[in-house]
């Protein structure tokens, strides 16, 4: 059986944690602002936000996904969000 596992920023991670962890990086390229649960449901294709938060739970104790106590500040390690004067800039690292 082949090896299921993808690399993201240097981590294994699942072919499903992947689309979990671009959906949440397409939400900040698209709006901005990190997606909800359910915006990652409709991104990733299922219709329970247990599932997606089942795949979220190894994203973080892998220090792949952060995220403050507020609403819609879910981020991956590959983006560096910094507020300016200008307003809330996304910038993509490793």
């Amino acid at each position: 059986m082949a090896d299921e596992t993808v690399l993201f920023a240097g981590v294994r991670v699942t072919p499903r944690q992947e689309d979990v962890l671009l959906a949440i990086e397409s939400a900040w390229r698209e709006h901005g602002y990190g997606p909800t649960t359910r915006e990652i449901c409709q991104a990733i294709g299922v219709s329970s936000t247990y599932a997606v938060h089942c795949l979220l739970a190894p994203l973080r104790a892998k220090g792949l996904v952060f995220d403050e106590i507020k609403p819609r500040t879910l981020r991956t390690k590959r983006l560096r969000i910094r507020a300016g004067a200008g307003g809330m800039f996304v910038f993509w690292g490793r």
